[in-house]
């Protein structure tokens, strides 16, 4: 049938059910070879420079927009 502690704590209100507290974890250091760290930033070098390219673009596009927009006002 049913456990009856299990039915005791199905049965319990929300003020008498307590979590249980999460274990505390201190980080000291962490041992990461020097090389690697190099390779990391040259990777995330290399993977920015299409982001650039395609952040340059929509510039230029809002630029040409715009400029288009202010050079039809002036001309009026």
């Amino acid at each position: 049938m049913t456990d009856p502690d299990k039915l005791a704590r199905w049965s319990a209100t929300a003020r008498e059910v307590t979590r249980p507290r999460a274990n505390e974890v201190t980080i000291v250091g962490i041992d990461v070879p020097f090389l690697d760290i190099v390779g990391i930033i040259v990777k995330w070098t290399l993977a920015s420079i299409p982001a650039a390219i395609m952040l340059g673009i929509v510039y230029l596009g809002f630029i040409a927009v715009f400029g288009t927009l202010i050079a039809s006002l002036i001309r009026r």
